[in-house]
């Protein structure tokens, strides 16, 4: 697998952020096989949010990711650039796995960029 870098691509890193070394960071984070998991083809998950105690089915037909399953739910995640640059959907993952970018916290993920990749998710919020 070839990985890629920003200086591979320096116009695309420059129009992700303007600031090639926060592009490169982001780049690495998103193309570098050790950042990503291994993907599970699952049908359907249960995604517990334990905070709230709101228990919502997330399914691959519908495709959402667990910022906008929380959304459908009727809970109001805090979020700011939906693309897991900015931090500010970063959550704990109590159970469960998903496929995404991990987050900078032990156990954390973006769930705007966040799928389930096992049949039953814990999640703070």
């Amino acid at each position: 697998m070839t990985v890629l870098a920003s200086h591979d691509f320096p116009d695309i890193a420059a129009s992700i952020s303007g600031h090639s070394c926060y592009s490169h960071f982001i780049l690495s984070r998103y193309l570098d096989p050790e950042h990503l998991p291994n993907m599970v083809d699952i049908e359907e998950a249960n995604v517990h949010f334990t905070k709230s105690n709101i228990t919502a089915k997330w399914t691959a037909k519908e495709d959402l990711s667990i910022l906008q399953l929380a959304e459908k739910a009727g809970l109001k995640p805090l979020f700011g650039c939906r693309s897991a640059m900015c931090g500010t959907c970063e959550v704990k993952l109590l159970k469960g796995r998903v496929y995404g970018p991990e987050g900078d916290f032990p156990k954390g993920i973006f769930i705007c960029h966040s799928y389930p990749a096992t049949a039953e998710i814990e999640i703070e919020l």
